[in-house]
């Protein structure tokens, strides 16, 4: 498991949980609410768009880069005698939403 797959504290949504407990009426075992904070973790992240060398990106799109989340700032054209003609993409990280 790489560092952007793991749950944070700051990543439960505790709202998700709340609503479980309720639904529930009662105390509830800890494996469903781990289950409820990892499901609504996934979901949440199944639409974020990861970045990967050669796509193409818009400016003011929110992509994963490096385990955070960034949104695309700027994109230019650069080339070299190496790499050929490319995309260069400015993304200044932005905080972490709590999920």
């Amino acid at each position: 498991m790489n560092a952007g797959s793991e749950i944070r504290v700051d990543h439960v949504d505790l709202d998700v949980l709340a609503s479980l407990i309720r639904e529930a009426g009662r105390p509830v075992p800890i494996r469903m609410l781990a289950l409820a904070a990892l499901r609504a973790w996934m979901e949440t992240r199944a639409g974020e768009r990861h970045y990967a060398p050669g796509d193409q990106y818009a400016v003011g799109e929110t992509i994963q880069f490096n385990n955070e989340l960034a949104k695309v700032k700027a994109v230019q054209d650069g080339e070299n005698p190496v790499q050929g003609r490319f995309k260069i993409r400015t993304t200044p990280t932005l905080p972490l939403r709590s999920w």
